[in-house]
């Protein structure tokens, strides 16, 4: 009989669910301990599926809250350290008064009815096109590789403190200095979007 009753615990701990971060409707039914098998309880089938089906679905759920949780963290992150960036560019001698921030943000709202503050790939491309910043030393494959080194991951697209940074590797790579990229780029800026 004790061996019986041992057996009988197991069981009952084994059907107990963990339902943290499931709909209450799938609570109820995960919170009952599980009807043994049809084949063992000689009653019919449609228990198991019913079962494995709450199942399932809880476990998606479980993943959708997962990865919203993971989407909101990164843009908690990603907006933390933009703020941080910026006040590191606003020292920077590429973000002087009336200087590249507003050729950056038309270049950034280029073809769009509302103004945006940061820049995607073909418009920081546009950019540095437009502005005769690629040529046979720094080539559009160049431009693509250190926008792709320079945004934050997921984001797709530039900030400003990131723009200036890449502006740096621009001029280093072209032999040259940052200021004299942004003047390039500030005498090509946009006339109308």
């Amino acid at each position: 009989d004790k061996e019986k009753q041992g057996l009988a615990n197991v069981i009952d701990r084994d059907n107990k669910a963990d339902v943290r971060g499931v709909p209450k409707r799938y609570k109820e039914h995960a919170s009952e301990p599980r009807r043994k098998s049809s084949s063992v309880a000689g009653g019919g089938g449609g228990d198991d599926a019913d079962e494995a089906e709450q199942a399932a679905a809880a476990v998606k759920i479980q993943a959708l809250q997962r990865g919203r949780v993971a989407r909101r963290e990164q843009e908690a992150r990603r907006q933390s350290t933009s703020n941080g960036q910026e006040a590191a560019a606003a020292g920077s001698p590429l973000a002087g008064s009336g200087g590249l921030r507003p050729v950056f943000e038309a270049f950034a709202s280029f073809g769009s009815t509302t103004p945006l503050k940061e820049i995607d790939n073909s418009k920081f491309s546009k950019m540095l096109k437009d502005s005769k910043v690629i040529d046979k030393k720094f080539t559009s494959t160049d431009a693509d590789l250190l926008f792709n080194k320079h945004e934050t991951k997921g984001a797709r697209k530039l900030t400003f403190a990131e723009c200036c940074k890449a502006i740096k590797e621009i001029a280093k790579k072209k032999g040259t200095t940052p200021e004299a990229i942004v003047e390039q780029i500030k005498s090509s800026a946009p006339s109308s979007s």
